[in-house]
Protein backbone atom coordinates (compact mmCIF):
# COMPACT_ATOMS: atom_id res chain seq x y z
CA UNK A 1 0.00 0.00 0.00
CA UNK A 2 2.92 2.71 0.59
CA UNK A 3 4.28 1.37 -2.84
CA UNK A 4 1.29 2.35 -4.54
CA UNK A 5 0.76 5.83 -1.65
CA UNK A 6 4.28 6.34 -3.34
CA UNK A 7 3.79 6.29 -6.92
CA UNK A 8 0.13 7.60 -6.98
CA UNK A 9 1.37 10.78 -8.79
CA UNK A 10 1.54 8.75 -11.65
CA UNK A 11 -1.07 6.77 -11.22
CA UNK A 12 -0.27 3.81 -9.89
CA UNK A 13 -1.58 0.65 -11.91
CA UNK A 14 -2.79 2.81 -14.97
CA UNK A 15 -1.46 2.82 -18.14
CA UNK A 16 1.03 5.39 -19.50
CA UNK A 17 -0.67 7.74 -22.10
CA UNK A 18 0.58 7.30 -25.64
CA UNK A 19 2.63 10.23 -26.57
CA UNK A 20 0.81 12.90 -29.29
CA UNK A 21 2.76 11.15 -31.91
CA UNK A 22 0.72 8.10 -31.33
CA UNK A 23 -1.61 9.90 -33.51
CA UNK A 24 0.14 9.16 -36.70
CA UNK A 25 0.46 5.51 -36.32
CA UNK A 26 -0.48 3.35 -39.31
CA UNK A 27 0.19 3.89 -43.03
CA UNK A 28 0.12 7.75 -44.84
CA UNK A 29 0.13 8.39 -48.74
CA UNK A 30 2.20 11.45 -49.24
CA UNK A 31 0.81 13.91 -52.04
CA UNK A 32 2.88 16.77 -53.74
CA UNK A 33 4.29 18.52 -56.07
CA UNK A 34 7.48 17.36 -56.52
CA UNK A 35 6.66 14.25 -58.62
CA UNK A 36 9.88 12.00 -57.09
CA UNK A 37 8.21 12.60 -53.59
CA UNK A 38 4.75 11.74 -54.77
CA UNK A 39 3.11 8.76 -53.79
CA UNK A 40 5.41 7.09 -51.22
CA UNK A 41 3.70 6.10 -48.17
CA UNK A 42 4.87 6.66 -44.78
CA UNK A 43 4.72 3.99 -42.44
CA UNK A 44 4.62 4.66 -38.14
CA UNK A 45 4.63 2.32 -35.33
CA UNK A 46 2.29 2.69 -32.63
CA UNK A 47 3.69 5.73 -31.09
CA UNK A 48 4.48 7.88 -34.06
CA UNK A 49 7.94 6.97 -34.88
CA UNK A 50 8.46 6.74 -38.88
CA UNK A 51 10.04 3.10 -39.43
CA UNK A 52 9.41 2.68 -42.98
CA UNK A 53 8.87 4.96 -46.08
CA UNK A 54 7.59 2.78 -49.38
CA UNK A 55 8.09 3.88 -53.18
CA UNK A 56 6.40 1.81 -55.70
CA UNK A 57 7.25 1.91 -59.59
CA UNK A 58 5.58 -0.13 -61.25
CA UNK A 59 5.50 -4.03 -59.80
CA UNK A 60 8.55 -3.13 -57.57
CA UNK A 61 8.40 -1.47 -54.33
CA UNK A 62 11.23 -0.04 -52.52
CA UNK A 63 11.09 -0.16 -48.50
CA UNK A 64 13.50 2.48 -47.02
CA UNK A 65 13.15 1.45 -43.72
CA UNK A 66 15.82 2.49 -39.92
CA UNK A 67 14.65 6.72 -41.49
CA UNK A 68 13.79 8.06 -38.39
CA UNK A 69 15.36 11.09 -37.19
CA UNK A 70 12.57 13.34 -35.85
CA UNK A 71 8.92 13.16 -35.32
CA UNK A 72 6.89 15.43 -33.06
CA UNK A 73 2.80 16.75 -33.25
CA UNK A 74 1.76 19.19 -30.72
CA UNK A 75 -1.72 20.13 -30.82
CA UNK A 76 -2.80 19.97 -34.49
CA UNK A 77 0.86 20.61 -35.05
CA UNK A 78 3.05 18.26 -36.73
CA UNK A 79 6.82 17.89 -37.69
CA UNK A 80 8.50 15.07 -39.33
CA UNK A 81 12.41 14.72 -40.19
CA UNK A 82 14.32 11.75 -42.06
CA UNK A 83 17.48 11.21 -41.56
CA UNK A 84 18.10 11.67 -45.27
CA UNK A 85 16.58 15.48 -44.56
CA UNK A 86 12.93 15.10 -46.27
CA UNK A 87 10.79 17.35 -43.94
CA UNK A 88 7.18 17.40 -43.74
CA UNK A 89 5.47 20.18 -41.39
CA UNK A 90 2.13 20.95 -41.01
CA UNK A 91 -1.29 20.91 -39.34
CA UNK A 92 -3.43 17.80 -38.85
CA UNK A 93 -7.09 18.02 -39.42
CA UNK A 94 -9.88 17.37 -36.72
CA UNK A 95 -9.99 13.73 -37.40
CA UNK A 96 -6.29 13.46 -37.31
CA UNK A 97 -6.18 11.23 -40.67
CA UNK A 98 -5.19 13.93 -42.86
CA UNK A 99 -1.64 16.50 -42.39
CA UNK A 100 -1.59 19.24 -44.85
CA UNK A 101 1.66 21.34 -45.03
CA UNK A 102 4.86 21.95 -46.87
CA UNK A 103 7.83 19.69 -47.60
CA UNK A 104 11.78 20.63 -48.15
CA UNK A 105 15.08 18.75 -47.54
CA UNK A 106 18.14 20.19 -45.88
CA UNK A 107 21.31 18.79 -46.58
CA UNK A 108 24.59 19.39 -44.23
CA UNK A 109 27.03 20.18 -46.83
CA UNK A 110 30.38 18.08 -45.70
CA UNK A 111 33.27 20.07 -44.39
CA UNK A 112 31.23 23.31 -43.72
CA UNK A 113 28.46 24.75 -41.46
CA UNK A 114 26.55 25.46 -44.13
CA UNK A 115 22.51 23.93 -45.08
CA UNK A 116 21.56 23.74 -48.30
CA UNK A 117 17.45 23.82 -48.19
CA UNK A 118 15.46 23.00 -51.07
CA UNK A 119 11.58 24.23 -50.94
CA UNK A 120 9.14 21.47 -52.27
CA UNK A 121 6.23 22.89 -51.76
CA UNK A 122 2.71 22.11 -50.52
CA UNK A 123 2.45 18.28 -49.33
CA UNK A 124 -0.34 16.42 -48.34
CA UNK A 125 -0.25 12.93 -46.00
CA UNK A 126 -3.11 11.07 -45.75
CA UNK A 127 -3.57 8.15 -43.72
CA UNK A 128 -4.81 4.73 -45.13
Amino acid sequence: MAVCAAISLSGCGSAPLPPPEAVLAGSWVLTSQDSGQNGKVFVFDSVGTLIEIRTTMGQTTFIDRNVHKVTWVSGQSAFIETRDGLIIEGALNDADNILTGSMRTELDIIFTDDTLVTELGPATLTKQ
